[in-house]
């Protein structure tokens, strides 16, 4: 994944107000990784 994606994804994730926000767009993404890997 190149490295604008990742600050991208993680922007995203970290934007999240709520913690249950913040775990559910992490799991997405850990989700999207291993679907890629």
């Amino acid at each position: 994944m190149p490295p604008s994606h990742r600050k991208r994804w993680v922007d995203h994730v970290l934007e999240g107000k709520k913690p249950e926000t913040r775990a559910r767009r992490a799991e997405k993404l850990l989700a999207a990784l291993r679907d890629k890997g």
